[in-house]
């Protein structure tokens, strides 16, 4: 079907693709348990930049009927965010080296071997997660999560960033924190953390100029510092 939505001038490729599940999730409404297949393919097409771009989408329906993205970017299941957050980041890592050695003139890495390297290893860390959480009581499994929340210094960072430290994920739809010494965190709209990273500044300026990061408006602040503030139990 790619053809048909293809056009002369641009670029929509699937590379690689992963199917993990079924798997035990949790409407995050009214607790009600049930299975989802996640999809995870890794594309390329064309950035803002005009330079070809590998991104990963992230597929599914989970219990309640909806969309797994949209589930994940509520705080529907931090562990599974996290580990895409990862993986998306790893991809991150590899389209800064195919665009320096496009650049360099230099003759261009074939994606496909790294791309099914990065699926395998997030396969892995999911199918980890899901089978460590079937062997555990609810009440130990909620005692482990508690101890992957964010870290004292992500909250701190979070909460003392000033409006211009405070950027939107266009791909991911997650709140992404500039703290200092190059540490950045992301956090859901729901204010929970999902990963944390160290970026130097050419990395994150080369996020903003290819317009993955935006900055957020004084609304989105607004709403952001209230989701994590200590009056909502963070």
């Amino acid at each position: 079907m790619l053809p048909d939505f293809r056009e002369s001038d641009t670029v929509y490729d699937l590379l690689g693709e992963a199917v993990i599940g079924p798997l035990p999730l949790a409407d995050d409404a009214s607790g009600r348990m049930g299975e989802a297949a996640v999809t995870i393919q890794v594309v390329r097409c064309l950035g803002h930049d005009g330079e070809p771009e590998l991104r990963l989408n992230a597929i599914g329906r989970v219990p309640d009927g909806g969309d797994l993205r949209g589930f994940l970017e509520v705080g529907g299941d931090d562990a599974l965010a996290r580990a895409l957050a990862i993986a998306d980041h790893e991809l991150d890592s590899l389209n800064r080296r195919l665009r320096g050695t496009r650049r360099a003139g230099k003759p261009e890495i074939d994606p496909a071997e790294p791309v099914d390297v990065l699926l395998r290893r997030l396969a892995r860390r999911i199918e980890q997660i899901y089978r460590q959480r079937g062997r555990r009581t609810h009440h130990a499994q909620f005692r482990n999560e508690e101890g992957v929340r964010p870290t004292r210094k992500a909250l701190d960072d979070a909460r003392t960033a000033r409006p211009h430290h405070v950027y939107m994920d266009e791909r991911g739809g997650t709140f992404v924190i500039l703290g200092p010494k190059g540490r950045v965190h992301v956090f859901s709209p729901a204010g929970r953390h999902v990963t944390s990273l160290s970026a130097t500044g050419e990395e994150i300026q080369s996020r903003i100029d290819r317009r993955r990061w935006r900055a957020a408006t004084s609304t989105e602040v607004a709403s952001f510092k209230s989701a994590i503030s200590p009056s909502n139990g963070r």
